[in-house]
């Protein structure tokens, strides 16, 4: 299989292109390399499972499957590209059907802006679950309590996944 090092220009070119938004991270040992698949709103399902198999064939085994932004920017109405994935348990699919990846998706500790309850956002999990999911990865909160809360209603609402709590680190009092 191929090392996730050997195939930086392939990464470079996907990124580039604007087919998808990549991060390079690391969890665990250098071989542990992941990659953020947040489908920017212009693309289709075709694009996006292209960038994944390109993934798959390069040895990622780890991606961080995402819906991603708004069209316009945060703030904005989120409307799905016609033939694109309407949310990341679609992405997370996707990904189950390309490869047998380890697959984290976002969890919101305080409700996500679109979200008409704690309830809907705990329902949309479950379909990320049921899609594939084995990791949550928390947007980031200010109190522990936030996610302490949000960790008992998953394990409530009978979730079984593994929970991450998602830092930012502050680089400076301006933000």
């Amino acid at each position: 299989a191929a090392r996730v090092g050997d195939s930086a220009a392939r990464y470079e070119s996907v990124r580039a292109s604007g087919a998808v938004s990549m991060v390079p991270c690391f969890m665990g040992d250098a071989d542990d390399t992941l990659r953020r698949l947040a489908p920017p709103p212009d693309r289709t399902a075709d694009e996006i499972d292209a960038v994944q198999r390109d993934y798959w064939s390069a040895g990622v085994r780890h991606i961080v499957a995402l819906r991603g932004d708004p069209p316009g920017g945060l703030g904005l109405k989120f409307q799905t590209h016609p033939g694109g994935y309407a949310g990341g348990a679609d992405v997370a699919a996707a990904a189950r059907r390309i490869g047998a990846f380890e697959i984290s998706v976002g969890v919101y500790p305080e409700k996500h802006p679109d979200s008409p309850t704690e309830t809907f956002d705990l329902d949309i999990l479950r379909k990320k679950i049921d899609a594939g999911a084995t990791r949550g990865i928390s947007q980031f909160f200010l109190e522990p309590a936030t996610f302490l809360r949000f960790r008992d209603a998953v394990a409530r609402a009978g979730l079984r996944i593994e929970i991450v709590p998602g830092i930012m680190p502050v680089g400076s009092v301006a933000g």
